[in-house]
């Protein structure tokens, strides 16, 4: 009895033995062989490892067999439930055709910024997907005070038989809203349709809103003051 016992363990040990070595040997093809890596431009990367610039503003990895995953940058999945478009007249125009295959959603440009005492207008250009024909994809525009900030944000219409040329496009927003109190240090943002905040760089002085760019006299000394990138500068 003790003998069928002993040879009972002695086939397990054997059997956990040789499949040891087939793991090893798997794994040691994998990493040899395509199957465990990838190669761009010029570099190899393991199974696993982070494949630099394969795709813009984007993380992605190796797969092997010379396969590349990215995360998934067009995850168009953000809630709007705390954004409203109550007074607030927004416009959108095509302004030129880019030559690449997709749109960068993290470029944001700032254009101008106009506040009265009846509206704020902020005036920003991005990147999308347009139609022939100059043609703009149709979108929607809302905004959110949120503490001492202004969050502006859009829902633009991606349907690929539609568009399907990269460009770029001015979005206008003007709010005739009561502005809430302004305090020093508030910012006015841009939340693409992935979720990403952007400062457009705006500046508060003297109980007002200036864009980059823009200048001012001093309130008190016979100075010029601008706004460079959301700090206000005087000589």
């Amino acid at each position: 009895m003790a003998k069928v016992i002993q040879r009972n363990w002695l086939l397990i040990i054997t059997g956990l033995l040789v499949i040891s070595l087939l793991v090893v040997l798997l794994i040691t093809v994998d990493e040899k062989t395509d199957l465990g890596r990838c190669s761009f431009g010029g570099i190899d990367y393991r199974k696993g490892d982070f494949v630099q610039n394969y795709k813009a503003n984007t993380q992605c990895y190796c797969l092997g067999s010379n396969k590349i995953k990215c995360d998934d940058q067009n995850d168009f999945s953000i809630s709007y439930s705390t954004f409203s478009t109550e007074s607030l007249l927004f416009s959108y125009t095509y302004q030129n055709y880019l030559e690449k295959e997709e749109p960068d959603y993290t470029r944001v440009l700032p254009v101008d910024l106009n506040q009265t005492s009846e509206y704020l207008e902020i005036i920003l250009e991005r990147e999308a997907l347009c139609g022939d024909n100059d043609l703009a994809p149709s979108q929607v525009g809302f905004y959110e005070f949120r503490g001492n900030s202004l969050i502006l944000t859009t829902m633009t219409n991606r349907d690929v038989k539609l568009y399907d040329r990269t460009c770029l496009i001015s979005n206008v927003f003007k709010i005739y809203s009561k502005m809430p109190e302004i305090q020093e240090g508030f910012s006015v943002l841009y939340q693409n349709e992935l979720g990403q905040l952007f400062d457009l760089n705006v500046c508060y002085y003297g109980e007002k809103l200036f864009s980059t760019g823009d200048s001012f006299k001093h309130l008190t000394q016979n100075k010029i003051c601008s706004c460079e990138q959301g700090s206000v500068i005087c000589k």
